[in-house]
Order: C-alpha cells, then sequence, then structure tokens
C-alpha cells in the first residue's frame, strides 16, 4: 500500500471525525482503528449492528474503553462516513500490512499536536509539551535492528534475524527466553515492543510452550513498556493485542493485562519527565502505583528511540530537572533518557537505542561518551539523514547502536549508511553488508593522534561578519558598478582610504576545492558604518563585526555547510569573510600546507565522525588534528601548490568568475573549432590525472601522519562537450556587446539580420578561425547541441530561447544578458551597458515610436542606480513587459504580492 493513500485517507477520516478536543480525538481515532483491525482480521462476528461491534471491541481491548461503552456517534457509520472509509484502507492492505497499520494511523494524527508544539517553539523558544514535541516514530527496519541485535545477542540469532550484524567480541548467548524482559521506556506506537514480540514469540514455542501461552507469558512478563501520552500507548495495546490475537483464537477470552503504564501522577496530572523519573528522586512517589513498578525494576533489553528536544528548547521543568538530576546528559533529553535506559538495565543486559548521532562526537557530549566507555558497543549504524521516511531536509542525522552493560569493552561492527539516501536506500544497503568495517575503538577515534597538536593551536580559527541583512548589503559581484569595488586592499584602513563601497566577501559557497567561490561582494563603506549602525526594536545591534583584524587577510576558508561533503579553499588577500565562509590564519603564514590538510581524505573521515551534521562548525575544525610535517614539508609544499595552480586556472577559465576574461578555446586556438575542443578536452583530462595524483600522495601522507585511512580521490568525468559549448557561446555573447573588451553594446536584435547577435557572432567566430573555417565550426556547434536544419538559423533561435534559460542558471537568476521579448523583434539587453538613450534605440529597433513602457523605461534606466542589484531592476523592467523573470524570481515576486 503506498505511504501517499495512507495519508490521504487518514486526512479525510479526521477531518470527518470533527472533535475539537486533540485529546478525545486522538482516543476515537484509536478506537475506530481497533474496530477496523479486527473487522479486518475476520475476528469480529458477522451481521453485527455498529453499535454491537463497538460493544465487541471494548469487551476484546477492555483498555481502550475506560469507564464503560458509550456509543460512537451515528454520523460516523453513515456511507462514506469515517469508519467505511478507515475500513476501506484496512481492507486494502495485504494481511502483514494490517499489523503496524494502527500505529502508522496513530503516527500520522500525532503530526497535528507535533506541528503545534514547533509553532510554539519558533514563536517563544520553548516547545510547549515534551510528549507532543517529540513523536519521532521508529521505522520498522530499525526497529528490528535495535531488537534483534540486543535480544540476538542475549538469545543467539538465527534466520529469523536478517538485521543481526555478527562480531567476534561478543560474549556466548546464554540466555533463557522464558526469563528475558524488555522495556522502552518510550514506548509510543510499540514500533519496539511489537518488535519483541514477534522475535520472542518462536522462541518461545520452541522452548515448549504452546503458541497462546507463550503470547500471554510476552505481554503479563517479558515486555513492558511506558509513555507520557496514553493515546499512544493505547495504539501499542492495540498492536500488542492484535499480535496475540493472532497467536491465539482465544486470546481475547482471557484477562490479559500487557505491562504498559502511562507515566503521570495520581492526580492524573501529566509528568513531563517520563520515565526519567526514578525511585531516589524527590516526588516519584507521586507517579501512578503502576509506572512506579516498572520504573523501580531492572531489564535485560531496555530498547528505545528517546525523544530529542535540545536543552533551550525543553519546557522550564523538564530543564531544570535535567540540569538537577541528569548533568551529564544535559546536552540533549535523548542524553538524559540514554543515561537512564543503562540504569533500567541490568548487568550483561543490553541498552539499544536509535539517538541523532551527534552525541559520537561532539564536545557537549563527552560525559554521556565517558558513561558509556566502561561497557562494549558491540554494534553501531551510522544513518545519516532521512532515516525517518516523513521527517524531511537533514534535520535528525540518527545512529542505532547496543551497548552491553558491564562487559568488557572490546571492538564495535559498524556500519556507514550516511551516503545513502532515503531510508529504504539505507535499508536495501544494510541488508547488502555494505559499508561495514570492525572499529576497535570506537569511542575513542575522535581523540586527537600521538604526535599531533590541534588545529587551534597552529592557526587562529574564527568567523566573520554577520550583516544582520544580507538581502541589503550583499551582492554577487557582477550587480554593481565596477568602478565600486575594491579588490586590493590589505586592511581595513586601505579600505576606508580608497573611499569604495564594495569588497569581495567569502560566503563560503558551495563544494570546491583549493580555489574559488569568489562571487560575492559586501557594502563595507566607512568601514562597514550603515552595517554597525542597523539596531533592533530592542534596541540591540543586529549585525556582529567580528574578528574584524583578519578582515582582508589570506587564509584557508571552508563551505560551513556541506553535508557529507568538506571542501576547503584558499582565500587571496583583499576579501572580507563571513560565518558562512569561517577562516583559519595560520600562524606560519603557509596557506597551501593548511589547504591540503583539509582537503585529504583523513580529514573529511575525522570531521564526519566528530560532526554528522550538516554544519562544519569553527569548534569542529578547532579540535582537528595538525600533524608536524618534518621532512615532508617540501613535498607537501610542492603538491599543495599542483592542485592551487590547477584548481585556479580552472576557477578563472569559467564564467562567471571576477577574473573571468576570455574562454580557453579562444586563447589557445587550433586550426578548427573542433580540434580546439578536443585538445582541450585531452589537456583536461591530463590535468585532473596529476590533480588526483598529487591529492592522493597527499592522502596518503597525511593518513600515515594522522594514524587512518586515506581515500583514493576518484578523478573527475570527463567534460561535458555540450554544456561547454553553452559556456562558449555565453563568452561569445560577452565579447561581441564589449563585456570582456571593446565597445559596450547596450541592445542587439535577436532576429536574423546583419547586425543581429547571430550574425555578430559568426563575426567573431570567423575572426578566430578564419572565414574558410566558419562553416564548421557552426556544424560542431550544431552537432553538439543537438541542433536541426541550418546552423545559421540554428544559432538565431539558440539566441532567442535555450541561450537565456542557460544564462540563467550560470548566473544564479541574475543574469546580466536581458531577454525583451517581441513577437517578430526580440533584443537582448546587456545590463552593465543601459542608459537613458538605450530606450530610443529599442524602438528604432522595433520600428516604433516610443511607447508608454519604453518612456518609464528611460525614466528607469536613466536613473539606475547599480547598487540596487539586477534583480531590482530586473523586476521593474520585467513590469513594463520588456523582459521575462527568471522563474525563482518570478515566484518570489508573487509570493510578496
Amino acid at each position: 500500500m503506498k505511504p501517499q493513500h495512507i495519508r490521504k485517507t487518514i486526512g479525510q477520516v479526521f477531518s470527518l471525525l470533527d472533535q475539537p478536543d486533540p485529546t478525545r480525538a486522538g482516543q476515537d481515532c484509536v478506537r475506530l482503528g481497533a474496530l477496523c483491525a479486527l473487522r479486518r482480521c475476520g475476528w469480529m462476528p458477522p451481521a453485527l449492528s455498529p453499535a454491537e461491534e463497538w460493544r465487541f471491541a471494548a469487551a476484546a481491548l477492555p483498555r481502550l474503553f475506560p469507564g464503560g461503552v458509550t456509543p460512537p456517534p451515528g454520523e460516523w457509520f453513515r456511507p462514506g462516513g469515517p469508519a467505511e472509509l478507515l475500513f476501506d484502507l484496512y481492507q486494502s492492505a495485504a494481511e502483514d500490512e494490517v499489523f503496524g497499520l494502527s500505529g502508522r494511523l496513530w503516527e500520522i494524527w500525532a503530526e497535528l499536536p507535533r506541528r503545534q508544539s514547533f509553532a510554539a517553539l519558533r514563536a517563544t523558544g520553548r516547545h510547549t509539551h515534551a510528549a507532543n514535541a517529540t513523536q519521532l516514530f521508529t521505522p520498522g527496519w530499525l526497529g528490528r535492528f535495535l531488537v534483534e541485535n540486543s535480544a540476538g545477542r542475549l538469545l543467539g540469532h538465527g534466520e529469523d534475524t536478517p538485521y543481526y550484524m555478527e562480531n567476534p567480541d561478543d560474549p556466548f548467548p546464554s540466555a533463557d527466553p522464558a526469563r528475558l524482559t524488555l522495556l522502552d521506556p518510550c514506548a509510543g506506537g510499540g514500533e519496539l515492543l511489537c518488535r519483541g514480540f514477534d522475535l520472542l514469540l518462536p522462541r518461545l514455542v520452541q522452548g515448549g510452550m504452546t503458541p497462546a501461552a507463550a503470547a500471554q507469558h510476552l505481554l503479563e512478563h517479558s515486555l513492558c513498556g511506558l509513555d507520557l501520552d496514553p493515546n499512544a500507548l493505547n495504539t501499542c495495546y492495540l498492536e500488542l493485542m492484535l499480535r496475540a490475537r493472532r497467536a491465539d483464537p482465544h486470546f481475547f477470552e482471557r484477562p490479559v493485562t500487557p505491562r504498559l503504564a502511562v507515566v503521570e501522577n495520581t492526580d492524573g496530572a501529566p509528568c513531563a519527565q517520563g520515565s526519567l523519573f526514578a525511585p531516589q528522586i524527590e516526588g516519584f512517589e507521586a507517579l501512578v502505583p503502576e509506572a512506579r513498578e516498572l520504573l523501580s525494576t531492572q531489564y535485560d533489553i531496555v530498547a528505545a528511540n528517546p525523544p530529542y528536544m535540545g536543552l533551550r528548547a525543553m519546557p522550564a521543568v523538564l530543564r531544570e530537572f535535567l540540569r538537577h538530576h541528569y548533568p551529564a546528559g544535559r546536552g540533549d533529553l535523548y542524553a538524559a533518557f540514554a543515561l537512564r535506559c543503562l540504569e533500567l538495565t541490568k548487568p550483561g543486559g543490553c541498552t539499544a537505542l536509535l539517538m541523532p548521532q551527534g552525541w559520537l562526537t561532539l564536545a557537549s557530549f563527552e560525559e554521556l561518551r565517558g558513561a558509556l566507555r566502561p561497557h562494549h558497543i558491540p554494534v553501531l549504524l551510522k544513518l545519516g539523514a532521512h532515516a525517518f521516511p516523513d521527517l524531511g531536509g537533514e534535520v535528525v542525522q540518527a545512529a542505532a547502536f547496543v551497548a552491553a552493560k558491564d562487559t568488557a569493552p572490546g571492538s564495535t561492527a559498524l556500519c556507514d549508511l550516511c551516503a545513502f539516501g532515503s531510508s529504504g536506500e539505507k535499508e536495501a544497503a544494510f541488508l547488502a553488508g555494505q559499508n561495514r568495517s570492525l572499529c576497535p575503538k570506537i569511542l575513542e577515534d575522535h581523540c586527537l593522534p600521538g604526535g599531533c597538536r590541534p588545529l587551534a593551536e597552529a592557526a587562529r580559527i574564527c568567523q566573520g561578519l554577520a550583516t544582520g541583512d544580507n538581502d541589503r548589503f550583499v551582492r554577487l559581484w557582477y550587480e554593481v558598478d565596477p568602478a565600486q569595488i575594491a579588490r586590493c586592499c590589505q586592511n581595513r584602513a586601505q579600505a576606508q582610504a580608497s573611499g569604495k563601497r564594495w569588497f569581495p566577501y567569502n560566503k563560503g559557497g558551495g563544494f570546491r576545492r583549493w580555489w574559488g567561490n569568489d562571487l560575492y561582494v559586501v557594502d563595507f563603506a566607512d568601514d562597514g558604518r550603515a552595517i554597525r549602525e542597523q539596531t533592533a526594536p530592542s534596541g540591540r545591534p543586529r549585525a556582529r563585526v567580528q574578528n574584524s583584524d583578519y578582515y582582508f587577510r589570506p587564509g584557508v576558508s571552508w563551505s560551513f555547510v556541506g553535508s557529507q561533503n568538506f571542501s576547503a579553499r584558499v582565500v587571496p588577500p583583499g576579501m572580507i569573510f563571513d560565518v558562512g565562509g569561517s577562516t583559519a590564519f595560520p600562524y606560519d603564514g603557509n596557506l597551501p600546507v593548511l589547504a591540503a590538510l583539509l582537503n585529504s581524505s583523513p580529514i573529511r573521515r575525522l570531521l564526519r565522525m566528530r560532526n554528522p551534521t550538516v554544519n562544519f562548525q569553527v569548534g569542529d575544525l578547532a579540535a582537528l588534528p595538525c600533524p608536524e610535517l618534518g621532512e615532508l614539508q617540501p613535498e607537501v609544499e610542492k603538491l599543495a601548490q599542483t592542485c592551487l595552480e590547477i584548481c585556479r586556472r580552472r576557477w578563472e577559465q569559467a564564467e562567471p568568475a571576477p577574473a573571468f576574461a576570455v574562454h580557453p578555446w579562444a586563447e589557445k586556438k587550433q586550426e578548427t573549432l573542433e580540434q580546439t575542443a578536443l585538445v582541450w578536452k585531452q589537456n583536461f583530462l591530463a590535468e585532473e590525472q596529476a590533480l588526483c595524483a598529487a591529492q592522493n600522495r597527499l592522502n596518503h601522507i597525511f593518513a600515515e601522519l594522522l594514524q587512518t585511512d586515506g581515500e583514493e580521490e576518484p578523478p573527475a568525468a570527463a567534460p561535458d562537450l555540450a554544456e561547454e559549448c553553452r559556456r562558449f557561446l555565453s563568452w561569445c555573447v560577452g565579447a561581441v556587446v564589449g563585456r570582456f573588451g571593446g565597445e559596450e553594446t547596450d541592445c542587439i536584435p535577436l532576429w536574423d539580420c546583419a547586425g543581429g547577435l547571430a550574425a555578430r557572432v559568426e563575426e567573431l567566430l570567423a575572426r578566430l578561425w578564419g572565414p574558410e573555417q566558419l562553416a564548421e565550426a557552426l556544424g560542431f556547434l550544431a552537432r553538439q547541441l543537438g541542433w536541426k536544419g541550418d546552423p545559421h538559423t540554428a544559432l538565431a533561435e539558440y539566441f532567442r530561447g535555450n541561450f537565456w534559460a542557460h544564462h540563467n542558471k550560470l548566473y544564479q537568476n541574475r543574469p546580466v544578458y536581458w531577454l525583451c521579448p517581441h513577437r517578430e523583434r526580440p533584443v537582448l539587453l546587456y545590463y552593465h551597458a543601459l542608459n537613458a538613450d538605450t530606450a530610443k534605440r529599442l524602438a528604432k529597433l522595433r520600428q516604433g515610436g516610443m511607447t508608454a513602457e519604453l518612456k518609464q523605461a528611460k525614466k528607469l534606466w536613466s536613473a539606475m542606480d547599480k547598487n540596487l542589484g539586477i534583480a531590482h531592476h530586473l523586476r521593474a523592467a520585467a513590469e513594463l513587459g520588456l523582459t521575462k523573470l527568471p522563474p525563482p524570481l518570478a515566484r518570489k515576486a508573487a509570493k510578496n504580492q
């Protein structure tokens, strides 16, 4: 059954229930799901009225109907009502899908109060209710992983445990399944307890119990669950009871009470601390007896997907509770639960947890790691982002592990699935046995190798400017007047004396190693006076002009946001840097060596281990190891220079880099354009081999110095000649409008005429390769770009259509060439050459007079302030119908209306 079908149907059911009280609506949701499950499984007597079915469900599942049976509203059972819709959903599910569908029902319902709690967080900085905010349900395969790698270690594994991971350091299992106990202190919808039921039931039957006795034993003795949310726990109850009924047809006839308890006070008041309460903590006696009993016992297995919530976002009562009773777990609510789960585990038992993987490496979880070090961690599953199917983006970077309490530490069987995309892809990769290794000391890998100092002792590592309003102060370099950009300042005093307004600005940018990404400028006129004078409504400064003494100095920067890819670049002098372009300034001034270290594969591996999130913080870099090179220093410097020269040359030969002036095909011509392109491609591949060889040698050097593994750098794929043809034609346009030298032209016709853009580009090609080779050049471009028909006509058509889309993408939707549409006489406008006379020339090209739109354009362009940026003027021109807006800008404009 498709997840979107489930979600759509359940949404319709919720809207038809129309219950204003969320708690009551949740209770009705679980009851209706129970009714449909009993019908679907054929366990409901036939020919019953809705009221009789309701009474049968209440007798079979008494926990769902406390205080007697109240007949359901009659409209629930009308044709097309919620009961019919939900039953159709259960009816369309396969037999195996029925078990777990009630949990899925509750999971989707719980999204509403969770969204409400996060809305409160955005408004007030605090969640309103811990249970609502933290209901992130466990994917089925991860539930199996936790249970099979904990119970499987105590009981022995077999063909029924495909998610079990072997570890040669594990002790030989010897537990008796009849005596085994499993607790989930954050049971939620019961995923882990149900997986425990599925694993233990056949083991008990193999041991001599009947299925009926085994099912009753599991619910009354082996499986225990606690939760703050009574409706979530009722879902857990329902799923367990359905499994028991499947094992024993007479199960509903027995008075079986599963060991499940809501953590609340005897007066019915909610208890935000939940299962963190322990007998020695004041207030424990106020809990209901069922919760006190379960929280006063130790278990063979404690398995949980604990709640995730940072200290700052917690309700005040929960925050203070952690500070007093779980200081070692104060980094996050899940860390406190990890400590509590260890307390609840018997010596020799297993704690199995699914948590964000930051606890492995972040400094704020050092005390938690210290609490885990005395125990054996037999398995660790690093999941990264997207482990939870319904959680988008990179929000939770998860990891699952098992800790064998009071067992001598040994090697850890590690499976790293961070590189795989969806939860389904991660599961398939796990079952295929990919990315597995044996780590001798998993919790020590973050430590500095012997003979190394932290990078903080070798370089000043700092964040830079935060403008407080990037829309006002930051531009792409080609959006503003080039005459107002100062590119050679060595310090703030020179910058202020220059009288210029714009300065190169390092914002980090996307993945790029060794050199590049210098695309932005920042308005820092008069030493950033306008930035410094900003204030918030509270009166506090909006901007942070931090570490300003390091502005304009050369350094090594990296991209702040990088998911699994980390890349460092040398930053030349003359740039200001911001938070996203945080920078390291080596004390010895040796930028190539520092760039070589940070771009090495051992450092990338250590960074992934230290910080599995998507952001590479200053603190993460400061704690990296910096080895002494000794006799290897000259070799490292030479290799680094090779990499820098290649990457700098590539960046400066790529439009729209600030240093770009001529396309390499025009700079190093062969006899024909095709020969030029093929020689360029061969040189690119040879250069790529040299780059890979240098990087691999650096990886090998640093792997030995850092006592870790290095990775081979795969060579880049062969360049796409079709894409390079588009870039070449883009340079041709810039050349003929005077952007790269010569007299600038503000508007050029796009129809086929003597002075049209296609004709001018053909003239340029003829000058470069000679008139006799013009046909060959056009034929080569036509073959690469898939043009059909006459190449002369196809070139003109390309400039009227696909060129503009390519140009928009290349210039991040801030195009310097604007398409001025017209049915018969379209024109290309060059932004930097626009002036008051452009409107007259445009009218003449269109063979018409000065229309009202062109008169408005004349006013706009005569008073043009390029400091406002391309997007501002592009929108104004689009409103006059003189150009199109790139789709992202159009969507943004529509949203702001």
